[in-house]
């Protein structure tokens, strides 16, 4: 019964704390049985020894956590598909040349956010939708549905 009340404590207070703060609790739980600690910490709270091990090595070094420092170190996680695949942005460009009179203020382009996902596709890009819509929105422009086009959505760049 003491292991399902413990495995309840800790998955309770996973949901309360950071990555970080987590890693250093359960180092600390770890830490006070002494020998055998970091695999039955790893086994009722859930999660790896090597976490454990890390979060010791932080109590060790003795770094605090300062108001205002992150929790993961720069540039963690994925890697916009800009920074992956150097050639989309000119192909996106060259996809969503303006349309109409070139005086105007406002671009359009008569392909849909999925007929230019199907195109970069057919060009040899992985791209999705979400994607494509953040690279839009970063360069000003929005999708507006025209009533007198039907299903049609324009991509307009409004000053």
């Amino acid at each position: 019964m003491k292991n399902l009340s413990q495995q309840n404590q800790y998955q309770l207070l996973k949901g309360w704390l950071n990555e970080r703060q987590w890693r250093l609790y359960v180092a600390t739980e770890a830490r006070k049985i002494g020998a055998g600690g970091i695999s039955q910490i790893a086994r009722e709270a859930g999660v790896t020894r090597k976490t454990i091990r890390k979060g010791i090595q932080e109590l060790e070094a003795g770094a605090c956590y300062q108001p205002g420092e992150r929790v993961r170190k720069p540039g963690g996680g994925r890697k916009n598909v800009t920074e992956k695949d150097k050639t989309l942005e000119t192909d996106v460009e060259a996809m969503l040349e303006p349309k109409g009179d070139p005086q105007s203020l406002v671009k359009w382009t008569s392909k849909s956010v999925s007929k230019l996902r199907r195109a970069l596709s057919s060009q040899g890009h992985t791209i999705g939708e979400t994607a494509i819509r953040r690279m839009l929105h970063a360069r000003g422009f929005s999708l507006v549905a025209l009533s007198t086009l039907g299903s049609t959505m324009r991509l307009l760049n409004l000053p």
